[in-house]
């Protein structure tokens, strides 16, 4: 239990085995297992809203194109290794900006400074909203202006500056800078290479700015490789380069106080919410399908599992369900009912199915969802090829015939 596990054991029904329970429980523990295992996970939207990034999105459906359909497209958040240290600099990066909150003059700094464009545009919104209840006119048209001022910094950094302004090349991949979109060394600001969790530090890394520009300026490929960057301050450890590129933002955009277009800014913004901000976090809560991954992960590097079952030690070992979590999908998703069978093909029940047996289920039904799906058409033509010499005459038959081996080819 000191460990963060909570652990039980009960007898089995004919007495001859025992059955040993062994649940992951506490947060901090979860967290520093997270840390040390080979664990991907999805960030947050407001992580992306909060740096001020668009989030990737699916695209539009062909019934949406048409306007048949209403369905919009889903963002899709990216999922990143987790790493303790990253959690804790978006942590300290939050409370840096949302901390900043104050007079107009604070807010001014911030908004020249360019540096926190969505935090800041919704403080000023805030004190703005907050200006106009007080019935201060001349407080009202300051923030305002200010509104105006930080959209223009922050639409033009999103037209602008398309690039990633980090990119993260790892060890032994096949990743190039070249094949991520860095033209010559003029777009490098700086580099470095070294321990993977241990960003821009001179212990566990070192500078590669000049190695880097010397790099794309021969033409030869740029890679995160001891033999690329040279020396090794940290052998035995995975290895990141870490490439800061040059802003692109130069102008700022210029400024329009127009009614109409404020107005357009501020429905832009309505549907964000700054407490929404304070509680932001890089990545989502841990799911039960990732707590177990990481208790396999520790069993498979702490216990030999294997000499166990042969030495018959341990006859097997599984994760249990969570009733609770698996009642909702026997009811909508794997009903044996009849609308559970006939139930049309589609991603309604994809997340949660997702959330509870992990990404590689999920994608399969979602592959078989749409392979379904797909199959609709060509179904109602083999419907209609099987009776065609009961409905149709003979012209309309060689029709048939013919469409339906040109769309099968």
């Amino acid at each position: 239990t000191r460990c963060g596990f909570d652990i039980g054991w009960m007898v089995s029904v004919d007495e001859d085995e025992v059955i040993l329970l062994i649940k992951l429980k506490k947060e901090d523990t979860i967290g520093k297992i997270a840390d040390l295992s080979d664990l991907s996970m999805r960030t947050t939207l407001n992580s992306y809203r909060f740096v001020g990034i668009k989030c990737l999105q699916t695209r539009p459906t062909l019934g949406k194109r048409l306007g048949i359909t209403n369905t919009e497209p889903e963002d899709m958040p990216v999922y990143l290794e987790y790493m303790a240290t990253w959690k804790e600099s978006f942590e300290k990066m939050k409370h840096e900006a949302l901390d900043k909150q104050g007079s107009y003059k604070q807010l001014k700094v911030l908004v020249q400074s360019e540096q926190y464009p969505v935090p800041v545009i919704l403080m000023i919104r805030e004190a703005m909203d907050l200006a106009k209840a007080q019935g201060k006119t001349n407080q009202y048209n300051d923030y305002k202006a200010l509104f105006n001022e930080a959209n223009a910094v922050e639409e033009q950094a999103t037209q602008k500056n398309p690039k990633a302004r980090v990119i993260r090349l790892y060890e032994r991949t096949d990743q190039t800078l070249e094949g991520l979109g860095v033209d010559g060394p003029e777009d490098i600001q700086r580099a470095w290479y070294g321990n993977k969790g241990a960003e821009w530090n001179a212990d566990l890394g070192f500078d590669v700015t000049e190695k880097v520009k010397a790099l794309l300026k021969q033409k030869e490929k740029v890679q995160a490789s001891n033999q690329k960057m040279g020396h090794d301050l940290a052998p035995g450890k995975a290895k990141v380069l870490l490439v800061e590129l040059v802003s692109q933002v130069s102008e700022k955009l210029a400024m329009d106080d127009g009614e109409q277009k404020f107005e357009a800014r501020m429905k832009r913004w309505a549907e964000f919410k700054l407490d929404d901000l304070k509680k932001a976090t890089l990545y989502e809560d841990f799911k039960e399908v990732d707590i177990l991954r990481m208790m396999d992960d520790c069993m498979a590097r702490f216990i030999n599992v294997g000499a166990m079952m042969e030495h018959g030690l341990l006859t097997s070992y599984f994760p249990l369900h969570t009733p609770s979590a698996l009642e909702p999908l026997k009811e909508r998703w794997a009903s044996l009912k009849p609308w559970g069978i006939l139930q049309w093909p589609g991603e309604e029940h994809d997340t949660k199915v997702r959330e509870y047996f992990g990404e590689e289920v999920a994608f399969f039904f979602t592959w078989l969802n749409r392979f379904n799906f797909a199959l609709i058409l060509p179904s109602a033509f083999a419907l209609i090829f099987l009776l065609r010499w009961l409905l149709l005459n003979s012209f309309w038959v060689s029709t048939i015939e013919g469409s339906f081996s040109l769309m099968m080819c």
